[in-house]
C-alpha cells in the first residue's frame, strides 16, 4: 500500500512539473476518447447508411431530384453580383420576411408543418392535430 501511495506523489509530482505536456497529451486522449464514442454510435445508429457523402454513394448523388419548386426559389450561393441578382435576393427576402411577420408566436400550431414551410406527407402520420396550452386538441 505504502508503494502505491509513493508511486501517486512521484506522479502528482512529475505532473506539475510537466504542466503543459500533461495537458496536451490529455486533450489529446481524452479528443480519441470522443472521436471513438461519436463512431461508434455513427455506425452503431446506423446513420452511416444515409450519408450520401460516402465516397461509396458517388454514383446515387446524380439520381436526387434537385428539380422541385423548393429548390428552385433557393438563392445561388456561387455566382457574380449583380444588380439583378441583389433585386432577386430582396424580393426573396422580403417574401420569407413576410412569412416570419405573419407567424403567430403564441399560438398553439406555431411548429406545425404550415409555419415551418415543410411538408407534412412523409411523416407516416395520418391527420395532423396539435394540443393547446389547456390539453386540448384542436
Amino acid at each position: 500500500m505504502d508503494k502505491f501511495k509513493r508511486l501517486g506523489c512521484q506522479m502528482a509530482k512529475l505532473i506539475m512539473q510537466h504542466k503543459l505536456p500533461t495537458m496536451v497529451v490529455s486533450v489529446i486522449m481524452v479528443s480519441i476518447v470522443l472521436v471513438g464514442i461519436s463512431m461508434h454510435l455513427y455506425y452503431s445508429s446506423d446513420a452511416f447508411r444515409v450519408d450520401l457523402s460516402r465516397p461509396d454513394y458517388v454514383p446515387y448523388r446524380a439520381q436526387i431530384d434537385n428539380s422541385n419548386n423548393h429548390n428552385r426559389d433557393m438563392f445561388e450561393a456561387q455566382g457574380e453580383v449583380t444588380g439583378k441578382v441583389l433585386d432577386d435576393f430582396l424580393q426573396k427576402y422580403k417574401q420569407e420576411e413576410k412569412k416570419a411577420d405573419g407567424a403567430r408566436a403564441f399560438a398553439s400550431d406555431v411548429l406545425s408543418d404550415d409555419q415551418l414551410g415543410v411538408s407534412g406527407s412523409g411523416n407516416g402520420a395520418g391527420s395532423t392535430t396539435t394540443q393547446g396550452q389547456d390539453g386540448s386538441s384542436e
